[in-house]
């Protein structure tokens, strides 16, 4: 079974007043003795950054956004380039119907820099064919 070494670190901040909240996320994984990417038993190490908000239009509705940006560092591959980039952004509308269902709407973008990346954003079902990709959701949200 193949296990390459793994290393996460994570630091976080968020704000709370009461109409508006807003956060800051920085997260550093690296992985060794990978095969991601083409490599042969190479490195890989990502950096992200986050920037989020949120704002209570009213006590029902509100909106948040959040942008990230991910720097890369990938080695041990030939069909990849070895920095790449990645620049996302999040959009939501959420309206509460009750205390446990709203109903929501959210939008994605994401852009990926590199040779031979591609756009991938984990609800899309699927890679883009380019370096660019965007995700629609609308739905109904019930808690249990």
């Amino acid at each position: 079974m193949y296990n390459p070494r793994k290393q996460r670190r994570a630091a976080a901040w968020r704000s709370t007043p009461v109409r508006w909240r807003g956060g800051f996320v920085y997260t550093h994984s690296q992985f060794q003795n990978s095969a991601s990417f083409g490599a042969t038993h190479g490195s890989m190490r990502f950096y992200n950054y986050e920037v989020n908000g949120k704002y209570a239009v009213t006590p029902a509705l509100s909106l948040g956004a959040a942008y990230t940006y991910t720097d890369a560092h990938v080695s041990g591959t030939s069909s990849f380039g070895s920095d790449p980039k990645w620049n996302q952004v999040n959009l939501q509308a959420v309206y509460a119907l009750s205390l446990r269902t709203d109903v929501y709407a959210e939008a994605m973008y994401q852009h990926v820099s590199g040779k031979g990346y591609r756009a991938f954003i984990n609800t899309a079902g699927g890679a883009s064919s380019t370096g660019n990709q965007v995700v629609g959701t609308v739905g109904l949200r019930t808690r249990f």
